[in-house]
């Protein structure tokens, strides 16, 4: 009885120990971001939702800014912009079809090619 017992604490002082060095490592060296969706739309049928979203992190390298479609009910969600240069991104849909993307014109953008049974993507920039 005895051995099993201190079987049973050196185990749970082993995951003891374990997340003592998961919680020093996650502090202290794992990148800092931090996540926001700023604007969202959804289409006038409700078929198709947008959103924008960015990772904005200590290390420039790590932050994404992107425009995301979706599917209500459906997890996956299609990048369809990528936004670099500015975080005032305004989403709008001209109809079903097609979903509009308004951002100042210093703002530069990576466009993924359109996808079947996807909406288009226009991009307005503004002065």
């Amino acid at each position: 009885m005895k051995s099993a017992l201190k079987v049973l604490v050196a185990a749970l002082a082993l995951i003891g120990a374990a997340y003592c060095v998961l919680f020093l490592w996650v502090y202290f060296f794992a990148p800092k971001c931090v996540f926001s969706q700023t604007a969202q739309a959804v289409a006038p049928s409700g078929q198709h939702f947008a959103v924008f979203q960015q990772s904005l992190c200590e290390d420039p390298l790590r932050s994404r800014s992107e425009v995301l479609v979706g599917k209500p009910g459906i997890k996956e969600r299609l990048v369809v912009l990528e936004v670099t240069g500015t975080s005032q991104v305004a989403l709008t849909w001209n109809s079903d079809s097609e979903l509009v993307v308004t951002l100042p014109g210093n703002g530069t953008t990576k466009a993924y090619p359109p996808q079947a049974n996807w909406p288009r993507v226009t991009l307005r920039k503004q002065n």
